[in-house]
């Protein structure tokens, strides 16, 4: 039985791909925007803040938009909606909660730094307000999706996207015509297109909600301690994937200057395309891979990876070549030196790939702090190289180290994972009753 080639699955997954890969080109027509109304200071100014925000967003976030997808997927699969419905009334109380914690804390930087916004020197500095209200809004966005994935909303979900990438690029148009354009209204608009697809989202699955008979259900300390511990190593590794980037920019701001942070953060923002299509097929795949409960399953769904990894390398080869081109053209010849970085991270997602494979056999096969752990150390080799890389590789660094670290995971999981199948004493996630009675 091989779950992951059923023609409906890939179907789906080709779907959400094409819906999000459109949503990635509207957010790529407005960071050119962005890039060209900005000078490259303030353009580094805006990813590094942007990548803070999504960095505190994702760590109120404590993995629980995985924890949505798998439970109310799995009860839903066996009818038992008061269930999935209880997961799901949990999670956005504790997503409420903590969204309010995490944008506190960034509110509390102008008492901590003495100044009234994020600057680093540039004429409008981002009050923290505002980026206090951008990751509570943004933290609340990215448990929408997920709670749409759980109940098979996947054309709601797309639509979604759709609206705040939409929303987005219009605001930041109109912001253009009006010469209003700067660092702060950037994450204004920011805040009120995800504050969009919030409500849209929510109207779609009280909708479809409606049309269920559920019966009322209390919240219970037993639910929270069972999501914070399927949560715990998801939200440990998200946390340390989003620092990778957070780290690379602020060092390259400290070491050399915030121009430099703008170099890197546009080529890394090219390569959001990518992280649209991983996203897509964690939130496609894992609810199937979670129901393996053979050694075969595991071993022929890495063999199935390690050949799109080989297809993933033949795709990237075209855009190595015309990335050059296009960047220059573009964006202008102030960003030509992102070429070369784009091209290195374009890549590292050939392993990267397989590295998705093999976090969602972890997940299968319910050892999921063995990923969480190699993305702390991944961080920590980021940290290390950087500080002493760039002084003397100079912008490109962070790029060879993701590079670098990215394939050393890989070699790692080919080795680990066959290893640990081989023992026959894997617990299947699906067969653990902390989870799942």
């Amino acid at each position: 039985m091989k779950i992951f080639h059923k023609s409906k699955l890939l179907q789906r997954l080709t779907a959400i791909s094409l819906g999000d890969i459109f949503c990635s080109g509207l957010g790529f027509i407005t960071t050119v925007i962005v890039s060209k109304e900005l000078t490259v200071k303030e353009f580094g100014v805006v990813m590094l803040s942007l990548y803070i925000v999504q960095a505190a967003a994702t760590a109120a976030c404590f993995g629980l938009d995985r924890s949505a997808v798998r439970f109310i997927s799995y009860f839903n699969s066996k009818d038992k909606n008061d269930e999935a419905f209880g997961v799901l009334k949990t999670v956005i109380y504790m997503m409420f909660v903590s969204s309010m914690f995490f944008a506190a804390i960034v509110y509390g930087g102008e008492s901590i730094f003495g100044e009234s916004g994020f600057s680093l020197r540039i004429k409008s500095p981002i009050p923290y307000k505002v980026l206090a209200i951008s990751v509570f809004i943004a933290a609340i966005f990215s448990i929408v999706r997920p709670s749409l994935y759980g109940y098979k909303m996947f054309k709601a979900s797309v639509l979604v996207q759709l609206l705040v990438d939409t929303t987005k690029l219009l605001s930041v148009s109109l912001l253009v015509i009006l010469k209003k354009l700067n660092a702060a209204s950037f994450f204004i608009a920011y805040a009120g297109s995800h504050l969009a697809g919030i409500i849209m989202g929510s109207l779609s699955l009280q909708r479809f909600l409606a049309q269920q008979k559920i019966n009322p259900i209390h919240l219970s300390a037993g639910r929270v301690m069972q999501l914070i511990s399927y949560s715990k190593w998801i939200f440990i590794g998200r946390i340390s994937d989003m620092l990778l980037s957070v780290t690379a920019l602020s060092m390259l701001e400290r070491l050399i200057s915030a121009e430099a942070s703008g170099i890197y953060g546009l080529a890394l923002s090219l390569t959001y395309i990518f992280n649209i299509l991983i996203n897509s097929a964690i939130s496609t795949y894992l609810p199937e891979v979670s129901e393996f409960n053979k050694t075969y399953q595991v071993k022929e769904f890495l063999k199935y990876s390690f050949r799109i990894s080989i297809y993933c390398g033949l795709v990237f080869i075209p855009a190595a070549f015309l990335s050059k081109y296009a960047i220059i053209f573009i964006f202008g010849t102030s960003y030509a030196a992102s070429t070369a970085i784009f091209n290195i991270l374009l890549l590292s997602y050939i392993p990267a790939s397989f590295k998705l494979a093999a976090w969602l056999c972890l997940q299968s096969i319910n050892r999921p702090e063995i990923s969480s752990i190699e993305k702390i150390l991944s961080l920590l080799f980021m940290y290390v190289g950087c500080r002493y890389l760039i002084p003397t590789v100079g912008t490109i660094a962070p790029a060879y180290i993701t590079l670098i670290s990215t394939a050393g995971s890989v070699v790692f999981y080919s080795i680990y994972i066959p290893r640990q199948m081989s023992r026959g004493d894997s617990i299947f996630q699906n067969r653990d009753k902390r989870y799942f009675q």
